[in-house]
């Protein structure tokens, strides 16, 4: 009898996995087809949410809860109405709504996961080069340089998390260029794993590139004879990078600056700009707003824009804080770092004193309509990191 028991219980559990499996498909399904356009991995990332597709993250972050649909948050507003938003199409249907509360309710599985990957090995890799190579005239070849993602695809992440860090390569590889022209890297092997790129289409060159190399841990010499046919036709040792180092690196000051060769001071970088911001202030060209609490700086700031060359040109002026003693009195003894006592500056016509900041950033137009930036001090000098205690992100840790 206990045998028997013990049969029927096994018996149970084999004939749940494949309906949880079922009701786990339908449910990343349903999500992919409402949710995904905004909340997926290559989605537009709304609400700082872009994992709609992966339970872990989902459970993890509370938005739903196991085995609890009525306390779970994802539920709640797509049974309310509010997600997707008014007038986003399509919505889920009734139906589709019960299979979510049902999935949550058995513990919201995972879907099955994709068949197993063969892992790419780097001489594939290198015989891919070659071969892209020869389709590229032979004048031209010195310019090409390749970034990968083969040692993500080999770890196993996922084709929506790869397009992600395709779609930041692209972001910014086009955020470090002074070309008009946006250009997407183009995708060598079938998996797009293997990128290339000309390194005209940045305005870059082979000392660019070197520099970035000059950072690059990777970058072991392979004396392989593949290897050593890529050099000769890229004219470099190391044609290719891990695009998930340089999209981690390459925004960050001061790889970033050189890369994108900002100069070192505000005033270069204005007259590069064809910005006179004197002029524009005198002549009232300007738009500014003071804030007492922007979220970013800590203290005071000013956002001023200005017209360039190829677009806006954003200044900001932060400021460091108000002694607590003068707080205290109020407008007793007003201070330069207090904007709303001292709105006017960082010069003045009017022989009043101007207000007194510490530094500030510069965000410009590039010629392609992504932006730049640069960190400076009050005296307009490039700086690589903005003092925590005067600017910070409240949504990251320092």
């Amino acid at each position: 009898m206990a045998s028997g028991l013990v049969i029927l219980l096994f018996a149970g559990i084999a004939l749940a996995q494949p309906k949880e499996a079922d009701l786990a498909a339908k449910a990343h399904s349903i999500l992919k087809a409402n949710c995904y356009r905004c909340h997926g991995q290559d989605g537009v990332f709304e609400g700082g949410m872009n994992y709609i597709l992966d339970p872990v993250k989902l459970i993890a972050r509370k938005k739903i809860v196991p085995g609890k649909p009525n306390e779970s948050p994802l539920l709640l507003r797509i049974e309310k109405g509010t997600m997707p938003p008014a007038g986003e199409e399509p919505r889920p249907t009734a139906a589709d709504k019960a299979i979510l509360k049902e999935w949550i309710a058995s513990g919201a599985p995972p879907a099955a996961p994709s068949a197993a990957r063969t892992t790419i090995e780097a001489s594939a890799v290198s015989r891919w080069i070659l071969s892209d190579l020869d389709t590229i005239d032979r004048r031209s070849r010195r310019f090409v340089r390749y970034f990968s993602l083969v040692p993500l695809y080999n770890q196993g992440l996922g084709d929506d998390e790869l397009q992600t860090y395709r779609n930041a390569l692209s972001k910014l590889i086009n955020s470090l260029s002074w070309h008009p022209k946006i250009t997407i890297p183009h995708a060598v092997d079938p998996q797009k794993t293997l990128l290339r790129i000309d390194l005209r289409w940045y305005m870059w060159d082979a000392t660019l590139w070197n520099r970035l190399l000059a950072e690059y841990p990777y970058g072991v010499l392979d004396d392989s004879p593949l290897s050593r046919a890529i050099a000769v036709g890229t004219a470099t040792k190391v044609p290719l990078v891990r695009a998930d180092w340089f999209v981690a690196t390459a925004c960050r000051p001061p790889l970033y600056y050189d890369l994108l060769q900002v100069p070192n001071n505000q005033p270069e970088l204005e007259r590069q700009l064809r910005v006179d911001a004197v002029v524009n202030i005198q002549q009232e060209r300007v738009v500014r707003l003071g804030f007492n609490g922007s979220g970013i700086s800590k203290n005071n700031r000013i956002l001023e824009r200005h017209d360039s060359i190829h677009g806006a040109y954003w200044r900001t002026y932060d400021f460091d804080a108000v002694p607590q003693n003068l707080v205290e009195r109020g407008q007793l003894l007003p201070d330069r770092r207090n904007i709303f006592a001292y709105p006017l500056g960082p010069f003045t016509n009017t022989g009043s004193d101007p207000f007194q900041h510490i530094g500030g950033e510069a965000i410009f137009s590039l010629p392609n309509g992504l932006h730049g930036f640069m960190l400076a001090n009050a005296a307009g000098i490039r700086i690589d990191k903005g003092p925590i205690a005067i600017v910070s992100d409240p949504k990251r840790p320092d």
